[in-house]
């Protein structure tokens, strides 16, 4: 499936920190046939080949590039004119790349690359040594990785007994299975 319009506005921060992309209106399943493919969607995320009409799933990791270093440089991505165009032919002397640590910006530019064969794929992304720790740090229980955090900054941590699962008092509910508290899970 190609999104065809991913863009900061387009994806969703859960509550449990997970990214969620929404509005998939013009969004399209490649291996199907078409009559027509979508050459919509924001200017300022548009991979180069859109603009050839040539489909693939690049096309999201190009926009998805844009999206990593508009957030993480916090830098306003152009919507026209000259420096639009060098970001699609893999002239990057506009972009603040560093501002970046150096293995995000490597993967910003091998996502930016004008050649949609050449450009990591969503698998390659989350492989990549930039995104790597991240993963493995959502996947270790939340309790885990602030320990982890607190032993690296030289904090000394503290246990509280955890309380019984019904509570004791007043008010006190179980939290649903698999949840340590009653915030939605």
């Amino acid at each position: 499936m190609v999104h065809f319009d991913l863009k900061p506005a387009n994806l969703l921060l859960g509550d449990d920190g997970r990214v969620k992309i929404a509005d998939l209106g013009i969004a399209v399943i490649l291996d199907e046939p078409h009559s027509q493919v979508p050459v919509e969607g924001d200017k300022v995320y548009m991979a180069p080949e859109l603009l050839k009409s040539r489909f693939s799933l690049a096309i999201d990791i190009f926009s998805l590039g844009l999206v990593v270093v508009e957030m993480a440089a916090t830098w306003p991505l152009p919507t026209e004119g000259s420096q639009w165009e060098q970001l699609r032919q893999a002239d990057f002397s506009g972009l603040p790349l560093a501002d970046l640590p150096e293995d995000l910006a490597d993967l910003v530019v091998r996502m930016l690359t004008p050649d949609p064969a050449a450009r990591p794929t969503i698998d390659d992304v989350l492989q990549h040594r930039a995104v790597r720790p991240t993963l493995a740090a959502r996947q270790q229980p939340q309790h885990e990785v602030r320990r982890a955090r607190a032993h690296q900054l030289g904090w000394k941590t503290l246990t509280a007994p955890r309380r019984a699962a019904h509570g004791s008092g007043v008010g006190h509910r179980a939290a649903p299975s698999g949840c340590r508290t009653l915030r939605r899970c």
